[in-house]
């Protein structure tokens, strides 16, 4: 029981561990720092995307997209309308 039990933690931690946040992603694709990282409110995330987000990190403004998988992503740097 105690061995079936430890196989199942040990599966759910790896499967977390492959799940990125956008701000993980954003400091993958931009090369800040996650804790620099802040995913801001913008219209992509009022509207409910998760492959489409903004980002600042040392006041500057990223557009970031990823496929579904989040196995690719990419940022640019964005004017500030871009993520209103």
């Amino acid at each position: 029981m105690a061995n079936t039990l430890i196989c199942v933690l040990i599966a759910i931690a790896l499967g977390l561990s492959g799940c990125k946040t956008q701000g993980a992603l954003t400091a993958d694709s931009t090369r800040c720092r996650s804790m620099d990282v802040d995913v801001i409110n913008s219209r992509y995330s009022r509207e409910g995307s998760t492959t489409v987000w903004c980002a600042k990190c040392k006041d500057r403004l990223y557009l970031c997209v990823s496929n579904p998988e989040r196995s690719r992503v990419e940022c640019k740097e964005a004017a500030p309308d871009a993520c209103s």
